[in-house]
């Protein structure tokens, strides 16, 4: 079972740049606070963010439906979604990044190591078998 290390969003969403290291056999809850607008407490805060770029990054689309390139912060260009999974039991870790262009539909998926994937489908195929 492939347990996640980290997540990485840059110009995702609210985020400008987030590391996020999850802590090993623990639940996690995310809370918030917005620093924009003090009215929202933890609305706006990016804590939704943080699981569309889980699942942006191991199925390579939104849970919203929305346009890929509506995902990009506000005002730039690309946005990049590194997650890093481990698998104790294999000693395998997956690295999996993704890049969204706000000026294209197209996006990029990097599975580090596995350089014979050809097609952003056959990474995705790749990941859903992985795991």
């Amino acid at each position: 079972m492939y347990q996640p290390i980290t997540l990485e969003l840059i110009n995702f969403g609210s985020h400008e740049q987030t590391v996020y290291n999850f802590p090993e056999n623990q639940t996690t809850l995310l809370t918030g606070i917005n620093e924009t607008d003090e009215g929202q407490k933890s609305n706006g805060s990016g804590k939704s963010f943080i699981i569309e770029g889980l699942a942006f990054a191991l199925l390579g689309t939104s849970l919203r439906k929305i346009k890929d390139k509506e995902l990009v912060r506000e005002g730039e260009k690309e946005s990049i979604i590194t997650l890093t999974l481990t698998n104790h039991v294999s000693k395998h870790t997956l690295k999996i990044t993704r890049n969204i262009f706000s000026n294209t539909k197209s996006g990029e998926l990097i599975i580090e190591g596995e350089d014979n994937i050809t097609s952003v489908n056959e990474g995705n195929q790749f990941i859903l078998d992985t795991l």
